[in-house]
């Protein structure tokens, strides 16, 4: 059976895989002055720890060096196993965003569409699947955070190339991407 599927469905470690849809525009509410939020203060600890995070993000293509108008300040939470999760508070964003209506599928309804007799059944793991997700170039500029390297303590601005966590229309737009891509599978 694993032969029939195509092999770029399969999680590969370090790699994130990119959805081919039309680059997502945001549209903002009468946006007259850029979105300017200060970084707070991280410490030491929490910058080493998201040292590894945001240089994979940059090898990946999903984060690159940039210099924008608008900031909002990033977050390093750390997990239970020790790993460190970048955080980035996006609620400036969203409250000048114009949101869409969600159209979300409801996953009891899609369980319910299971056939009883059916004895196979397909799990898939989102982890990061924002990231899949290209924002167009009018819109990168948006989510740029403040970023100093614990190392060479040099300050740079990033900005996203995909959708980022915590951005208010991230769940809905991807779940219309995939909706669109799962529609070539039977």
């Amino acid at each position: 059976m694993n032969k029939k599927i195509c092999p770029s469905v399969w999680c590969t470690p370090g790699e994130i895989g990119k959805i081919n849809i039309e680059p997502i525009k945001v549209t903002f509410v009468n946006l007259e002055f850029p979105i300017r939020v200060k970084q707070y203060p991280i410490p030491l600890d929490g910058r080493r720890g998201l040292k590894p995070v945001i240089d994979e993000l940059v090898k990946q293509g999903s984060l690159e060096a940039c210099i924008s108008p608008h900031n909002t300040p990033i977050l390093p939470v750390k997990k239970s196993d020790g790993i460190y999760h970048l955080v980035q508070d996006l609620r400036a964003i969203n409250q000048q965003t114009v949101t869409r209506f969600p159209v979300v599928a409801n996953p009891y309804m899609l369980l319910s569409q299971i056939p009883p007799d059916y004895i196979w059944y397909s799990v898939v793991d989102l982890k990061d699947a924002l990231w899949a997700c290209p924002f167009e170039e009018g819109s990168q500029d948006y989510f740029a955070f403040e970023w100093e390297d614990p190392e060479l303590g040099t300050k740079q601005q990033l900005r996203w190339f995909v959708l980022p966590q915590g951005f208010a229309e991230s769940p809905n737009l991807f779940c219309q991407a995939l909706e669109k891509v799962l529609q070539d599978f039977e």
